[in-house]
């Protein structure tokens, strides 16, 4: 008896459909697969479950199989197994994400006697750009950016060959028919050469400061000798530049690579991993100043295998292409604001700017700290059916859209109020909305900041679309994304991080809250410290210690109970560093000086229904304490802060509760261990645990209040 086979997700443009025929034949079925609107219908004449197992093991790279239902029906069949044209003309599946050159490609690229050698756009079904290349659905060359390179002659019998692996490949070109590079000079004079790449490398190893287009964005490309002139030149004095790394070899003979970070840098999505340096050489902390880790990835498009093919270097500095405070620059014209030397720019318009993704190991646990080139727009599991939009934060800042028992992140839209940032977050969410099919909403879930520009965003669509407003407590927010994430209805959550609007007025950010999707206790604090000057006392974490001494004599209002805001004023009181010049640099900068002794007995007080944790005076002690002493103590009073929330969840919980920790510091490794010493504490898995991954707990606990 034939059988009907449903398979939802990532199944389409993907050579899914050759796989699905070539097992089939395989297993001597007779049937069909077609594309039927948002899914895959696939019909066999026998052995469905048999059919399926062989399909999972032989699943092409960037399919996912989400859901599967299988039927028996009447229906004839032909002789043998054949791919049938797609049934109608709905909307097709999400597309998948940009994924990292493959193997057969790169044998292509570097083979002298094929037509694609030296070509940087070589992609098929199993690899390249995918999200960043899309306008609309369905999933079709005529859709995406390649639409203006009509394929010649030999690609078109690719892509029309159900054999071939480049079968319906959208993205399907090679030198005869596809996007070209070009080299430009300081001026935006053509630089005229027979191979703009390999004149590209010789330019960057010579010193120059030097801007390539890539898949998603634009990245500037610079030697690591040249790094302090490239400091000054850009504006960024102590900010860490990513790497990006011939090979993994070339990573583990500057760095320790453990075997989750091994995996992550070679995976097919290619993100940034933070890894240990092996020394603090002059070059090294040149790339990183004060800290432990260097950012380092490995090639990921066709240009950039074929740069380090050119370059003797096994290493070069690759960093987004922005200006202060803007999103990456993806068009041609606009590169040249940047007043670098050398611009090598193709003509493949990117239609979906796409920064590169960013991940730290802590205590064996991978965490996203930017979650986009190679994860969007892949799915989440949500609980709950509503169409909720999302805004996310103000820093790290992300949107999200759900949408029938998922969620869907946007790429990462930037760290800035600046108005082309917002823009960049109106433009993202509207995309990801059309892709999706969510033409109306329920629900739009912002942070209750007053001052948050994505709130105020926010605030527009809702009364535009004439649907709920739904303010959600930033730190509760955060406690909900784990409680998403692990499918939970009640967590303790110690929610550390820098900067979050409190239902009091006051800036929260070292809180233990028992939390639900339709509300939160706030369990216990630490203390609230001084901020003289508001932001200021961000930027100068020094003017904390200056306040609890009373060396200010202006008022200040405004006061924190940050887990951030202490570790700043830490690495102020130790002389790490007292001004901040990119998010969470001073505490980023103590982690490396915090070591494990034993903590101070920290006073706790009852104070308003919650428990609170003093700190201030310790802080001071440790600001006024000699200097060699100092590291030792600010240690204890990590370590005496952290034993006492472990105190109060152990003394004062119901321990059935499961215990997690979110928020920014979650990255901090010497904190996550130590609470796992005494805690089965859980962290985030597949959303950032910072401000990046706060829109999923805004859209759950919209979810609950729309009910």
């Amino acid at each position: 008896m034939p059988y009907r086979i449903v398979v939802k997700g990532i199944v389409q443009g993907v050579g899914f459909r050759p796989t699905v025929a070539r097992v089939a034949r395989a297993l001597g079925l007779r049937g069909y697969v077609r594309n039927v609107g948002s899914f895959v219908e696939i019909v066999v004449s026998s052995s469905p479950h048999e059919f399926l197992e062989a399909l999972r093991r032989d699943l092409p790279p960037l399919a996912r199989i989400e859901e599967v239902e299988v039927e028996a029906v009447d229906v004839p069949l032909p002789n043998g197994f054949v791919i049938e044209r797609s049934a109608d003309a709905e909307r097709l599946s999400l597309i998948p994400p940009d994924t990292a050159t493959c193997d057969e490609c790169l044998a292509e690229m570097f083979n002298p006697r094929d037509r694609r050698y030296l070509y940087p756009f070589t992609s098929c079904t199993y690899c390249g750009p995918r999200f960043t290349t899309v306008r609309s659905l369905p999933y079709d060359r005529d859709s995406t950016a390649f639409s203006r390179f009509p394929l010649c002659r030999e690609c078109e019998s690719e892509y029309g060959y159900e054999g071939d692996r480049r079968y319906h490949a959208q993205t399907t070109c090679c030198p005869e028919c596809g996007p070209h590079y070009t080299l430009y000079d300081s001026s935006g004079e053509v630089v005229e050469t027979d191979d703009p790449l390999r004149e590209y490398a010789r330019l960057v190893e010579e010193g120059n400061i030097c801007v390539a287009k890539s898949w998603g964005g634009m990245h500037i490309n610079v030697i690591l000798d040249e790094i302090p002139r490239f400091r000054e030149w850009y504006r960024r004095p102590q900010k860490p530049f990513a790497v990006m790394f011939r090979d993994l070899r070339a990573v583990e003979v500057v760095a320790h690579v453990s075997d989750v970070e091994r995996d992550l840098l070679t995976s097919p999505a290619r993100p940034i991993v933070l890894v240990r340096k092996k020394s603090d050489d002059d070059v090294w902390e040149w790339v990183a100043p004060g800290l432990p880790n260097i950012g380092a990835y490995l090639p990921y498009s066709g240009f950039h295998h074929i740069l380090f093919h050119h370059l003797q270097t096994d290493y070069v500095v690759s960093t987004s292409a922005n200006m202060p405070g803007r999103p990456m620059i993806t068009r041609n014209e606009e590169a040249f604001t940047l007043g670098a030397d050398y611009y090598l720019l193709h003509d493949l318009p990117i239609e979906n700017r796409c920064d590169d993704s960013l991940l730290r190991v802590v205590d064996g646990d991978p965490l996203l700290i930017r979650r986009s080139r190679g994860y969007v727009p892949l799915p989440l599991p949500f609980p709950g059916k509503g169409r909720i939009l999302a805004m996310g934060a103000q820093m790290s800042m992300a949107g999200l859209v759900t949408t029938g028992g998922k969620a869907y992140f946007t790429q990462y839209i930037g760290n800035s109020p600046d108005y082309e940032v917002l823009e960049y977050l109106r433009d993202a969410v509207a995309h990801l909305r059309s892709l999706l099919g969510v033409e109306s909403l329920e629900a739009v879930a912002v942070d209750m900041n007053p001052r948050y520009t994505s709130r105020m965003l926010g605030r527009k669509i809702a009364e535009r679309e004439d649907v709920p407003l739904v303010e959600v407590q930033h730190h509760h927010a955060h406690a909900a994304s784990l409680m998403a994430e692990w499918g939970e209805e009640e967590m303790f959550v110690l929610t550390f991080d820098g900067t979050g609007y409190g239902t009091d007025g006051a800036s929260w950010g070292g809180e233990l809250l028992l939390a639900r999707p339709d509300g939160f206790e706030r369990v216990a604090s630490l203390q609230y410290l001084p901020l003289p000057g508001g932001d200021a006392a961000v930027r100068e974490p020094g003017r904390i210690l200056k306040a609890l001494k009373g060396e200010l004599k202006t008022p200040f209002a405004a006061k924190s109970s940050s887990m951030g805001r202490l570790m700043d004023a830490l690495s102020a009181a130790l002389g790490i560093c007292d001004r901040m010049t990119y998010e969470g640099e001073p505490a980023m900068k103590l982690e490396r000086h915090l070591r494990e002794v034993r903590g101070l007995d920290v006073e706790v007080r009852r104070e308003e229904g919650r428990y609170v944790i003093m700190t201030s005076e310790h802080l001071l002690r440790v600001a006024d304490a000699p200097p060699g002493e100092r590291e030792e103590m600010a240690s204890s009073l990590v370590v005496g802060v952290l034993d006492a929330f472990i105190h109060i969840l152990e003394e004062h919980s119901d321990m059935r509760i499961p215990v997690g920790i979110s928020g920014g510091v979650s990255y901090n490794e010497f904190v996550v261990r130590h609470l796992r010493k005494r805690l089965d504490i859980r962290t985030h898995r597949q959303v950032p645990p910072g401000d990046g991954g706060i829109a999923l707990g805004q859209a759950l606990v919209a979810e609950s209040k729309i009910k």
